[in-house]
């Protein structure tokens, strides 16, 4: 019997290790049918002034963080997913965003040190009320991306973006995204809705701004059919129990 030649041997090897190295790329870039869950958190502390259902306890957070790692969850930023949408950059099997809206304090004192611990960035969108009482200064703003946190514009004043005018939706928007990008020295590209208002004006005034991503507080799983600059969350609040935090986590809502 005439056994096959040591050439044809090895290219019966590469092309497996081909074929193989497609199927591990398309398994490692699939995004899940259900969608990409985009977490909102504002504060991560004992409750304080302002609306109660957004504070969440550093444990009960921790817990959150707890189940992500053992379910298999891997944390990317919105510029991650942003190239994965546009570009088919690859992603983990089990995506999530943790986003921060607002800037508060006890993003960097309370969570985190959780986060790290569990081997987890965010995305950060803050206004500029950095500095002030309860929120982040620009140091740790810094500090946080220079460990992996994606930066974020929630406009410059957190006000309803409906009632500015076209003027005003500029320094908003487009005249901030600039200044957050020369305070810290990186890009700017993602941008949060305050109190989740837009209409088609406000989202071009996003788009002639600058941004690539933009996400709203409409309840549910990210899909790119909902429009790069139209992306939906999931917003956490205080009084969601585990069980709803899992249901949310797989159905986003």
């Amino acid at each position: 019997m005439k056994l096959p030649s040591i050439r044809a041997s090895a290219g019966i090897i590469s092309l497996l290790l081909a074929l193989m190295a497609v199927v591990a790329f398309f398994l490692v870039s699939a995004v899940p049918d259900r969608g990409i869950p985009i977490l909102i958190y504002h504060e991560i502390g004992p409750l304080g002034d302002g609306d109660r259902e957004m504070f969440i306890d550093p444990h009960v957070f921790r817990l959150h963080m707890r189940h992500l790692k053992e379910q298999g969850y891997t944390s990317i930023t919105l510029k991650e997913l942003h190239a994965h949408y546009t570009k088919r950059q690859p992603l983990p099997r089990n995506p999530v965003v943790l986003t921060f809206d607002d800037g508060y304090q006890g993003v960097y004192e309370n969570a985190w040190p959780i986060m790290k611990e569990f081997g987890f960035v965010g995305v950060l969108f803050v206004t500029d009320y950095l500095g002030k009482p309860g929120y982040m200064t620009d140091s740790q703003v810094a500090a946080l991306v220079s460990h992996g946190f994606e930066l974020g514009s929630h406009s410059r004043t957190h006000a309803n973006l409906l009632t500015r005018s076209d003027e005003e939706l500029i320094d908003e928007v487009g005249a901030y995204k600039h200044e957050l990008e020369r305070r810290f020295g990186v890009p700017v590209t993602s941008f949060a809705y305050p109190m989740g208002y837009f209409d088609q004006r406000v989202v071009d005034a996003v788009r002639e701004g600058g941004f690539l991503i933009g996400v709203t507080v409409q309840e549910g799983l990210a899909d790119v059919g909902q429009g790069l600059l139209t992306l939906r969350r999931v917003p956490i609040f205080r009084y969601n129990c585990m069980r709803s935090f899992i249901r949310k986590l797989k159905i986003g809502r």
